[in-house]
């Protein structure tokens, strides 16, 4: 009689050399989505979420995106924002562009993330609130959206966001 061998991750990488055969070997053995692992992927998840609101309460854009996102991550937007052609902005420095291009836009005059809300083991929710002046016009705008986050890897690799506004 056989026993059951347990279920969890090994991934291991091995070079074997004999005389007439080199090769790398990478073994994968798939595990279960229960358990320990993904306990610390919900509390992965979760720790990125409260310091991604922690980071925008401080209006710290810098150390949000640098510290907590992929470097390939995706954003994309309800719209297209004006001078884009598209409203997938994909990789950090774009990313990181376009929060500047929001900055220049935009003067915030009071902001507020509510949440985080969390979903299954690697996404997670914000909703923000902002009262911002717009620099070209001067008018006044509130606006709400919600942002839909996923982690992977300990990072966000994507955020897609829908607005309310009046």
């Amino acid at each position: 009689m056989t026993k059951a061998r347990p279920q969890r991750t090994i991934k291991k990488s091995q070079d074997i050399t004999t005389d007439k055969l080199k090769a790398h070997i990478y073994i994968s053995i798939k595990q279960e989505p229960h358990g320990e692992t993904a306990t610390m992927t919900k509390e992965t998840t979760k720790s990125i979420a409260k310091k991604l609101v922690a980071y925008c309460s401080q209006n710290d854009d810098e150390r949000c995106l640098n510290e907590l996102y992929d470097e390939n991550a995706v954003s994309i937007e309800a719209a297209t924002m004006p001078g884009k052609e598209s409203a997938e902005t994909k990789g950090l420095d774009a990313i990181r562009a376009k929060h500047e291009w929001w900055n220049n836009i935009f003067e915030v005059n009071s902001a507020d993330a509510q949440g985080p809300f969390l979903h299954g083991d690697n996404r997670f929710g914000v909703i923000f609130s902002f009262d911002a002046t717009n620099k070209e016009t001067s008018e006044r705008e509130s606006m709400t959206e919600l942002g839909i986050y996923t982690v992977e890897n300990g990072k966000i690799i994507k955020e897609e966001f829908y607005y309310n506004t009046p």
